[in-house]
């Protein structure tokens, strides 16, 4: 179906981000042959089209001036699961892709803060992570497979790793990642927590072009992808959360690289002092008093409850040598302990946009990494 009704546009103008862009219109494609006459006839005419998820996007992924296209609404089907992989369509959510692989011990492994509502095409889109990037990676380093519609309405699926073949879009893939290797060598990231969207440099690989790497984090720019199949690792057995307090930011910051060697952890949030202030007056769980200046919180993943536990109490003497700390909460797999764990931080983060005296403030995030 077509809107071009001013209301719908209106809703479609915005997603989580700051920013308004009144799309022309509103296009939501019932299937793959619907989309493929739409991208073919945009084309032809040169109508931009803009893919859409959720919205769920903080940085505007979603938004462009042409017709933004929905596949949140009809692209929602489980294809099929096998012992290690999963193939949805692109208007899935996070949470439901877990919740179809939970009664088999398995999982999607990157974990979004907004798993709720954000779709898997999404997150091929920004090339997502969440919160235990540093065990478990990105979208990216999960994904097996994609269907897509190109601009000219012809779908493809598409295969990793690549299969050396004559195809007119993997030769001139190729071609302009030959012509321009040196820019992209010379360029490539210096963090390991790498938010830029082309990965031109991963793409370019012996077998030929890695097309799936090169569209995962494209943000919807170069096709859509109407399906993915998905690699899943097992449920964690245990979860162990706990919360280390520092005297100042670098204190907390040097203890966060130290912890990168421990085995277990999966995750690791630092709060700063501003965050840990908005905590304590905004009546939210109070961990930390006023005499700590930052703290981590520790996330661990093991087969059992015990298990992580135990890897949390040995983090915790780990970082004993060398470092000034208090421990605000001890590690704990018991659901009321983990609960106010994640209470103190929806507290110390949703601070940042609590009413108080004085304009409200204008929220702008975005995932970016800064050598540590």
């Amino acid at each position: 179906s077509l809107h071009f009704d001013e209301v719908t546009r209106i809703l479609y103008a915005a997603d989580a981000s700051p920013f308004r862009v009144m799309p022309a219109g509103v296009a939501v494609p019932l299937d793959e042959s619907d989309l493929g006459i739409l991208a073919k006839y945009a084309d032809d005419r040169g109508i931009p089209l803009v893919p859409r998820g959720a919205g769920t996007g903080l940085a505007g992924e979603s938004l462009g001036p042409g017709i933004a296209v929905d596949l949140s609404v009809n692209f929602r089907q489980i294809r099929e699961i096998e012992s290690d992989r999963i193939t949805v369509e692109a208007g899935v959510t996070h949470a439901e892709l877990n919740a179809a692989l939970a009664p088999l011990g398995r999982r999607f492994a990157p974990d979004p803060s907004s798993s709720a509502t954000c779709t898997v095409g999404g997150m091929v889109a920004t090339n997502a992570s969440g919160g235990s990037a540093f065990r478990h990676g990105f979208t990216s380093d999960h994904i097996r497979g994609l269907q897509v519609v190109w601009h000219s309405g012809e779908t493809a699926k598409l295969a990793r790793p690549p299969i050396s073949a004559a195809d007119p879009t993997s030769d001139a893939v190729a071609n302009l990642l030959e012509t321009h290797r040196t820019a992209i060598a010379r360029h490539r990231s210096r963090t390991p927590f790498d938010r830029c969207g082309y990965a031109l440099r991963e793409a370019d690989t012996p077998q030929g072009p890695d097309l799936v790497r090169l569209l995962v984090g494209s943000e919807g720019t170069l096709a859509f992808v109407t399906a993915a199949t998905l690699a899943t690792i097992s449920l964690a057995g245990g979860t162990c959360l706990a919360v280390l307090g520092f005297p100042t930011l670098d204190a907390a910051i040097r203890a966060g690289l130290a912890l990168r060697t421990v085995d277990a952890i999966v995750g690791c949030d630092l709060l700063d002092p501003r965050q840990l202030a908005l905590s304590r007056s905004s009546g939210g769980v109070g961990l930390a008093p006023a005499s700590v200046g930052a703290a981590l919180i520790l996330t661990f993943e093991a087969e059992t409850e015990a298990t992580a536990e135990r890897a949390g109490r040995a983090a915790v003497n780990a970082v004993r040598a060398g470092h000034i700390y208090r421990v605000l909460a001890e590690p704990t797999c018991q659901p009321a302990g983990v609960a106010r764990i994640r209470k103190f931080r929806e507290g110390a983060v949703g601070g940042l946009n609590a009413l108080g005296p004085g304009p409200r403030p204008v929220a702008g995030m975005e995932d970016c990494a800064v050598p540590a």
